[in-house]
């Protein structure tokens, strides 16, 4: 019970949640190594052949890799977040559960809305590379005009990044928004107990003098 009280029982569970979710950060590469092996062996890479099949795979790795390091930089996201906990509330404090679930509510839209912004639109651009080097030939129904479907798979391109940029920050500031009204309320409560306490300590009476003080004057 005085760990409910002081809040550690919320406070060193909510840092273990953290870690997973640090440690979940490498589930993305692997769905996509897995998603690789798939392809491969359903022959999607089959009906590609030399220059183009060469550039598939090095670009698909090339993925891979950036995969990678977007799951190796949100697990130190979520570590630095971790430790950041005693930041945002501390052993004692009576307002516990409202900065901690601020405090988590907006460290998972922050790494959700910054891996949705940057991550598919690498993978779109990487895609736009693979297909000025091999002619776009996967790209036939833009027509048979190479110019034309230079210029329209970058239109396709501008706004695939423009629309997973909008959502990511609207993620992001919609969970700070939330956040942000839940640390307000902590912070109303804080301090009308401060005040409360400034108030009794104003108007508390002075001790009344003794008679044995009055008998000495």
């Amino acid at each position: 019970m005085s760990w409910i009280d002081n809040g550690r029982f919320f406070i060193d569970p909510m840092k273990w949640i953290y870690m997973v979710f640090a440690y979940l950060s490498f589930v993305p590469p692997i769905i996509v190594f897995w998603f690789f092996y798939t392809l491969s062996d359903e022959g999607f890479f089959k009906p590609m052949s030399g220059w183009t099949k060469f550039t598939a795979y090095l670009f698909f790795f090339v993925f891979c890799i950036i995969v990678v390091f977007a799951a190796i930089l949100m697990y130190y996201f979520w570590k630095n977040r971790c430790k950041k906990i005693n930041n945002a509330v501390k052993v004692g404090d009576q307002i516990v559960a409202l900065p901690l679930w601020a405090h988590w509510n907006q460290s998972l839209g922050e790494s959700i809305g910054v891996y949705i912004g940057v991550v598919p639109p690498i993978a779109g651009v990487l895609i736009y590379l693979w297909g000025l080097i091999t002619g776009f030939d996967y790209l036939k129904y833009f027509g048979d005009n190479i110019l034309q479907t230079i210029i329209l798979s970058l239109i396709v391109l501008a706004v695939f990044i423009a629309i997973h940029i909008l959502i990511g920050f609207g993620i992001v500031l919609i969970s700070h928004f939330i956040s942000e009204s839940i640390k307000l309320r902590a912070q109303i409560a804080n301090d009308v107990r401060d005040l409360g306490d400034i108030h009794r300590a104003a108007t508390m009476q002075n001790p009344e003098p003794t008679k044995e003080a009055d008998t000495e004057e």
